[in-house]
């Protein structure tokens, strides 16, 4: 990814800079990505507020169908930097503080999920050509966009493991009843054992292995 600017890059370059030339990735929808988000935010290192900023973000991308209102899928074509003020965002984000949101940004960036395309002032605007927004400087959000489908598809993985798990964890706590019910044929210390998986078993921290 990279902005070009053809001209005058210290006194911001308004109608100057070149549209930010976004790679390619295949389109997806806002709701499919933000539930991808919460199923796999802590194998990313994500908290929930992190999670909420990434959805007030994506809530500023023109989603709906003009004629239907219908949700339509994000794609590389659209302008995937937000400019809107911290404000705007704040409000949107259920009245967020403003440090609050700049802490969950700066993670964000840590992160890898979005970066700062500032100008430089350091301001958030629209580049406008000819009456149309070609351009901004803001929140770029594409690096979120180009890791959806790594994203989505760690999100089915772990909801795969979690089947597996629940059905391990069922078979055992079936072993476990058919072990007690032949308690008088174990020694103290297994049946010690057998009583304590139970505590085990109820760890939200349990692996496949």
């Amino acid at each position: 990814m990279e902005t070009k600017m053809t001209a005058a890059p210290r006194a911001g370059a308004h109608l100057d800079c070149a549209r930010t030339q976004t790679a390619e990735f295949r389109p997806v929808l806002r709701k499919d990505l933000l539930l991808a988000l919460k199923i796999a935010r802590k194998r990313l290192g994500l908290t929930d507020t992190n999670v909420s900023v990434l959805a007030t973000l994506l809530s500023f991308l023109p989603c709906q169908d003009q004629m239907t209102g219908a949700e339509v899928p994000v794609t590389h074509e659209m302008l995937l930097v937000i400019f809107a003020s911290n404000a705007a965002i704040c409000e949107r984000a259920n009245g967020m503080g403003d440090r609050k949101l700049r802490r969950n940004i700066d993670r964000l960036v840590a992160a890898g999920l979005v970066r700062r395309k500032d100008s430089a002032t350091g301001k958030r605007f629209p580049i406008r050509a000819s009456g149309k927004i070609i351009d901004a400087y803001g929140i770029d959000i594409s690096p979120l966009l180009l890791a959806a489908d790594r994203i989505i598809r760690l999100a089915r993985q772990i909801k795969a493991e979690e089947e597996e798990i629940r059905g391990l964890r069922a078979q055992a706590l079936a072993l476990r009843a058919e072990l007690l019910r032949r308690a008088d044929t174990l020694g103290k210390a297994s049946i010690d054992v057998v009583e304590g998986a139970k505590t085990v078993l109820r760890r939200v921290t349990l692996g496949v292995e």
